[in-house]
């Protein structure tokens, strides 16, 4: 910037700036539903020993979220989930999405303090018969459907309340209806 007589005035030409109206944007969502498998579950209430009963479930899973963002993993379920890998051909399109095996969120704390979130594979560790038991189990993703969306209209949508009176923390009242 150069100072003539109290003017700024740009020393070189800025390029205008892009806005985006999000009202504007529209974005494809595409739903697939896991077949149902049996995960692992651990019953025994004591360290060290293993009882293993699998549990029938499913998942979903969404390939944007209500702000547009490109998802990488399916619902959580029985305190796992799964990452998605999702394949597109030449023009973009999606031609299928492929399940990996189930994960955890692991939160560590580094010497520094600071809490580091990793996802890690589902193990039990069986002392009695000195074994790990993973429960790698996979799901075979099938179409459901897909809708044009506009981020915007879905944030609007999810703030409203639907039914009732509202509390100051947003608690929908379905006692007083209107």
């Amino acid at each position: 910037m150069s100072e003539e007589k109290g003017v700024l005035t740009p020393k070189k030409e800025s390029k205008p700036l892009k806005y985006y109206a999000r009202s504007k944007v529209k974005l494809m969502h595409h739903l697939f539903k896991g077949s149902v498998e049996k995960f692992l579950r651990n019953n025994s209430w004591k360290k060290g020993m293993v009882e293993i009963d699998g549990i029938e479930h499913t998942h979903y899973f969404h390939t944007i979220n209500s702000m547009g963002m490109e998802q990488k993993y399916t619902a959580a379920v029985g305190g796992h989930f799964h990452e998605v890998t999702v394949v597109k051909n030449a023009k973009g399109e999606i031609t299928e999405a492929i399940c990996g095996p189930a994960l955890k969120k692991v939160i560590k704390k580094t010497p520094s303090g600071i809490s580091k979130t990793t996802y890690a594979p589902i193990k039990y560790m069986d002392k009695e018969n000195d074994r790990e038991v993973v429960d790698d189990h996979k799901h075979v993703l099938e179409y459901k459907g897909s809708d044009e969306i506009i981020p915007n209209k879905v944030q609007n949508a999810i703030q409203m309340p639907q039914l009732g009176n509202t509390f100051e923390n947003n608690e929908v009242r379905l006692d007083v209806l209107e």
